[in-house]
């Protein structure tokens, strides 16, 4: 195990990867503002994908995720990765951790990069803990019907005190509100209680990030460390489901929590950019009043607004005789189109950021899960997205042992389109219409951070998808640097110019 471990430093054991531009010299993540920001100065944006395995051995290459896939996905223009990590097999046993594991993860984040995609880790989790993994689904699984993704995982058993309380679990995510026994361990978890060997589980958690960041610190494209998936708020979650969020949990025991987490990382990891999420009320519309974190933060968040009225139908079911239905307290979030409660969660991003100078990226939306057979949903939120100039990574990347392909092909048709990787400086718009396939592109000449790399280009991905003929660019203040009808469509601005605009339009 150590010396699975040790083959993870960022120096000597990195001689190996292939030279296809993964240098730390060309992939350093910085932000300014809400931008994130490359190490020529220019604005990064990403469109990638969810890889998150949530069955054993919970790593990508172990169900089937390899070369293949990465190249479809470099060729299809995404350029970020989350890829997913479980507490439960990183750390089996307390303060023992599993080094073949995370030598899988660094192989895969290592190819990634290779294809000069960005990983950005994710501790995830969905329903805590295996643990709390209902009989009905446990005999799924048992005969050999794992039945998609969404299973109880995360945590290690061993990490999840419940107080013996019920478990009752309909499956995700209805079991937050139902599991006594989830909510009670989540309290557990955020209030450091003392786990196994007297040691705090908050503080073990910490020492688990700062593993992970001592074997990932440096490497090329690493995008960030996303400190936990979507982190309910245990029993006080009634409190947060109310248009003025819950302001009382935010600050006092969820922002204590990511501190401590993030302080660890910063043992080991000064550099890396460490994203939060707000508790995932936040992705249904509701507000959030986390305290910002340290000069090289982001705001991680996920939009599953149009699920809103679904979530306060089936609460409603649950909660206690007498007590007024949660329909009513939501009356604000329920109002308009799915594309008015999406924008909402939107704003409340973007206010959020404006406040507090945090990186923006969005690391979830969609889902093959959902029935949306013909992408309806994924091309709205694409635009969207587009609309506010939000990066974004799509749940999920569906690997070979549990892929659906014909969902993720409809998918992957609507969200391969034309879009500004790197802008050599302050975008001000950009659109696609996917009817005219007509792709605008603006942004001001001055540099969204300290300074740009002289020379640095605008780099924008022009899908062969969507332009099987070729197409033409017009830019006005600028000049075309790339060959005709490259994939990576590269432009330089005019010494004179304070705005460029490009335009891309199918040739005739």
């Amino acid at each position: 195990m150590l010396s699975a471990c040790a083959s993870m430093k960022p120096h000597a054991a990195d001689a190996d990867r292939a030279d296809a531009g993964a240098s730390a010299s060309t992939s350093a993540v910085s932000h300014a503002g809400r931008w994130l920001i490359d190490d020529e100065g220019r604005v990064l944006i990403v469109h990638g994908v969810n890889v998150v395995v949530k069955q054993p051995p919970y790593a990508p290459e172990a169900a089937g995720f390899g070369a293949k896939e990465m190249d479809r996905l470099a060729a299809d223009g995404f350029n970020a990765v989350r890829l997913g990590v479980a507490q439960q097999q990183l750390e089996p046993a307390p303060g023992r951790y599993d080094g073949a594991y995370l030598a899988s993860l660094a192989r895969t984040q290592r190819q990634l990069a290779d294809r000069r995609i960005y990983t950005l880790l994710d501790m995830h989790q969905d329903g805590y803990s295996r643990r709390f993994v209902s009989e009905r689904r446990r005999d799924e699984v048992a005969a050999g019907n794992p039945g998609g993704a969404e299973i109880n995982n995360g945590f290690a058993d061993w990490m999840a005190l419940d107080d013996g309380l019920a478990n009752v679990n309909p499956g995700h995510p209805y079991y937050y509100v139902t599991s006594k026994a989830i909510n009670r361990a989540f309290d557990h978890l955020y209030g450091n209680a003392r786990g196994p060997e007297g040691v705090g589980l908050a503080d073990r958690f910490a020492a688990a990030w700062r593993h992970v960041a001592a074997g990932f610190a440096g490497r090329p494209y690493l995008l960030g460390y996303e400190l936990l998936n979507e982190p309910w708020p245990g029993t006080r979650w009634l409190d947060c489901a109310g248009p003025q969020g819950c302001a009382a949990f935010d600050q006092k025991v969820m922002s204590v929590f990511n501190r401590t987490l993030r302080t660890a990382i910063r043992d080991t990891d000064r550099g890396t950019l460490v994203f939060q999420e707000p508790n995932p009320l936040f992705n249904l519309g509701f507000p959030t009043q986390l305290d910002p974190g340290d000069a090289r933060s982001g705001f991680a968040f996920h939009n599953y607004a149009s699920k809103v009225d679904q979530f306060a139908k089936a609460v409603d079911t649950t909660l206690p005789a007498g007590q007024p239905p949660l329909s009513g307290r939501l009356a604000p979030l329920l109002g308009g189109t799915d594309a008015d409660k999406e924008a909402r969660v939107f704003g409340n991003a973007l206010t959020r950021v404006e406040a507090t100078g945090e990186a923006l990226l969005m690391t979830e939306f969609g889902g093959l899960d959902a029935p949306d057979p013909a992408g309806r949903l994924v091309e709205r939120m694409a635009d969207a997205a587009d609309r506010d100039m939000i990066p974004w990574i799509y749940w999920r990347f569906p690997v070979p042992a549990d892929s659906t392909a014909a969902s993720w092909q409809s998918v992957r048709d609507v969200l391969v389109r034309p879009y500004p990787q790197a802008i050599a400086g302050t975008p001000t718009r950009w659109r696609f219409d996917p009817e005219t396939q007509r792709f605008e592109l603006r942004y001001a000449t001055r540099p969204a951070g300290p300074t740009l790399r002289p020379g640095a280009l605008t780099q924008i991905f022009v899908p062969d998808y969507r332009y099987p003929h070729g197409y033409r660019a017009r830019v006005t203040g600028g000049t075309v640097e790339s060959a005709p009808n490259a994939r990576a469509l590269l432009v330089a601005a005019r010494p004179d110019a304070a705005e460029v605009i490009v335009e891309v339009t199918p040739a005739p």
